[in-house]
């Protein structure tokens, strides 16, 4: 039973990685091969300082080319707030794997669900103080209603780990998914550089 609920999690986590996370995971793959070969220090990011990786992402980002002015000012303040989205669902998921697989203990679940909750306050609080361009309306509407659908996967990721059902951890992982892919569908009209268009 654990083996699935860590295979269907690792599914969740895999869904839902950027280009940039997907680098990361094969550098990380490169850097524990049996092989002879070392990894270039100046080709990999130290994902332990957050903002750093942060500030980067953001200074990184291909715009969309047929940007307004206007939209473009828009596009630029969403980016730091949909990475923290992002970085949130990744972190609470990889910590639920590692206790999973006993690599991590029940206080550091504890911790990161207390993150979660944390940052989403932070992200919904941001997103109100911004005002889209009539043309980029829709596209604050689909985090706008992303937001809840977060807030309640936190809940049933916590009630998992409270009474250890499994139906819990499915459902957050549906509702997250859910919340994601309706992001997704607006993400690509502001920039170019995150996964690839949907069909």
């Amino acid at each position: 039973m654990k083996r699935m609920i860590v295979f269907t999690l690792c599914l969740f986590i895999i869904s839902g990685c950027s280009n940039s996370t997907q680098s990361t995971i094969q550098a990380e793959k490169e850097n524990h091969s049996h092989d002879e070969e070392t990894v270039d220090p100046s080709t990999t990011k130290d994902y332990s300082d957050f903002d750093a990786v942060k500030d980067a992402a953001i200074k990184e980002a291909e715009f969309a080319e047929d940007l307004t002015e206007e939209e473009l000012a828009f596009a630029k303040k969403i980016r730091p707030l949909h990475f923290d989205l992002k970085t949130m669902i990744l972190r609470m998921s990889g910590t639920g794997v590692l206790f999973l697989t006993g690599e991590t203990d029940e206080a550091a679940v504890k911790n990161i669900i207390a993150e979660a909750d944390e940052k989403l306050s932070f992200v919904e609080s941001e997103l109100s103080k911004i005002e889209p361009p009539k043309s980029m309306e829709y596209v604050m509407l689909a985090y706008n209603e992303a937001i809840p659908k977060y807030q309640q996967s936190i809940q049933l990721f916590s009630q998992y780990f409270e009474t250890n059902k499994k139906e819990y951890l499915t459902q957050y992982s549906e509702l997250t998914n859910k919340a994601n892919a309706d992001i997704k569908k607006v993400i690509f009209d502001m920039w170019s550089d995150e996964l690839s268009p949907p069909n």
